[in-house]
């Protein structure tokens, strides 16, 4: 991802946290990747260019998520279509954005010894 690259050119850092960010207008989509990108968590109390980045600076609703832990990479769909399966079956709603939060990147040996895979966490929103 990109996003780490800009932040050691801007002094920050990812140590909250990060991952990939998928719009919710796409999350139906066959083009759900478009628009998609990386996130990073910022403390309450950064100090960036807000006039720089305004238009990217996204914050999370606080409340309740409907979490999923996967072995994969962030642009593999079938986590992300069983997530919201799940929610439809249990008559859960969700709103907002996805993100996948990366706990563990691709230094993590996936099952076969030539596959990468991120340990990650899909979130989203459960709307009351």
């Amino acid at each position: 991802m990109n996003i780490r690259k800009e932040l050691g050119k801007q002094d920050f850092s990812d140590d909250l946290g990060w991952g990939a960010f998928f719009p919710e207008k796409n999350l139906e989509n066959e083009d759900w990747l478009e628009e998609a990108g990386g996130f990073i968590y910022l403390p309450e109390n950064a100090e960036i260019d807000i006039a720089q980045y305004s238009e990217n600076i996204k914050t999370l609703p606080a409340g309740e998520y409907l979490c999923m832990n996967r072995f994969d990479m962030p642009y593999k769909r079938k986590a992300v279509d069983e997530l919201l399966e799940w929610a439809k079956q249990h008559d859960i709603k969700t709103e907002g954005n996805l993100i996948d939060e990366c706990l563990l990147d691709t230094t993590f040996q996936g099952i076969t010894d030539t596959e990468k895979v991120d340990f990650s966490q899909l979130q989203i929103y459960i709307r009351r």
